[in-house]
């Protein structure tokens, strides 16, 4: 039985440079090199192919494992003297910052274990391993300015399980990210009175992804901007998610604009229905909102988008323990939307709950920092 590996058979290095802007196109650099019969097998099956069929390949390899990457160019070479088949790709990357976080590329460890067995002679043999097996993937992000270490959010990981040793970390050194993952076979096969335990933890160690999140003080630049909006499709989703972004730059008119469209083609959205009527609401439509919550009501009664678009219209209307009642439903959804903390400041101020608006208010301004509103009320409570 040969030992484990001590040096990895695939070794993958992304750099991606995101310093002009977490939504501009990023310039990346990927390395993957491979060693052992894993070398031999690219360098076997790639050797045959030049030119033109040779960059298809090697373009269609890279889009099955990086599709947000646009290539411009893209290699592989066998280095004689080390038996390292080496492929590179060079391109520009969409990273993707919805919910104002990035998955940090190739960093998940563990997996949907299923070692259920039907019952016979075999049935506590031992689990067979890929072995002897070791890959290895890093990844360095250039950030902009104002990212810190409470931006980096997944847990740093150093146990084995099952045969397989399992190692992640990040650091983050001025505007620098980087995430280390090892993935090591240290033995062939693991006994059946483990499995269960192993499938347990394996599927746990599956939902430890590793993020990291906007700033709360980061401020996009127009290029930023303009360029986001022209990565959304143009099915009932996209335009879903094009008005929720035109929401966010006061562009209430474009949003509408879009929502209407996206109901065009999906009337069973109930987040398209609760943004419109976020949109109709600041366009001092307020009938018009409360039709649109109406709607989204019968989808989901418990969208915290809806839920917030009614306190919003109980305010409005002067109803204030409506709205609060509608907010602090809003907030058990999502206890971390900002603004939702400061309109319920906003309504238990109204009521005249001046300690709990304080709070409220206090808890707005550390969600949402950008949001300018919190810091006016504030003085008066």
């Amino acid at each position: 039985m040969p030992a484990p590996l001590d040096e990895p058979e695939e070794d993958l290095a992304i750099r991606i440079d995101a310093s002009a802007g977490l939504r501009l196109p990023a310039p990346v650099d990927i390395r993957l090199v491979t060693r052992g019969d894993t070398a031999i097998s690219f360098n076997a099956a790639m050797s045959s192919l030049m030119g033109n069929v040779r960059k298809d390949a090697l373009e269609r390899y890279w889009r099955g494992r990086f599709d947000f990457v646009m290539p411009e160019s893209v290699d592989a070479q066998l280095d004689k003297a080390s038996g390292e088949f080496v492929l590179t790709l060079k391109g520009k990357a969409e990273m993707d910052w919805d919910y104002s976080r990035y998955e940090v590329d190739g960093m998940r460890v563990g997996y949907s274990a299923d070692f259920s067995r039907n019952d016979g002679p075999d049935k506590d043999a031992p689990f067979a391993n890929s072995y002897p097996f070791f890959s290895r993937t890093v990844e360095t992000i250039i950030l902009p300015a104002g990212f810190t270490k409470t931006n980096v959010d997944g847990k740093a990981i150093d146990e084995t399980v099952a045969g397989i040793e399992y190692h992640r970390q990040a650091s983050l050194s001025g505007n620098v990210f980087t995430a280390t993952r090892t993935l090591r076979s240290i033995a062939s096969e693991f006994p059946a009175s483990e499995a269960p335990a192993a499938e347990k933890r394996l599927k746990a160690l599956a939902d430890e992804a590793l993020y990291l999140r906007i700033p709360a003080t980061y401020r996009p630049s127009q290029a930023e901007t303009d360029h986001r909006l022209t990565t959304f499709g143009d099915d009932a989703e996209g335009l879903r998610d094009r008005g929720i972004a035109l929401l966010e730059m006061n562009r209430f008119k474009e949003a509408l604009v879009d929502f209407d469209k996206a109901l065009e083609a999906d009337q069973d959205d109930v987040w398209i229905w609760a943004n419109r009527g976020i949109a109709q609401f600041w366009l001092n439509d307020v009938a018009g909102a409360a039709q649109s919550f109406d709607r989204a009501e019968k989808l989901d009664a418990n969208n915290q988008v809806l839920l917030r678009g009614r306190g919003m219209v109980a305010q409005r209307n002067n109803d204030m323990p409506g709205a609060i009642a509608a907010f602090r439903r809003s907030l058990e959804k999502d206890p971390a939307d900002g603004f939702a903390h400061y309109w319920l400041a906003y309504a238990l101020h109204g009521d005249g709950q001046l300690e709990e608006a304080l709070i409220e208010t206090d808890q707005a301004i550390k969600l949402a920092p950008k949001y300018v509103a919190p810091y006016t009320m504030r003085p008066n409570l």
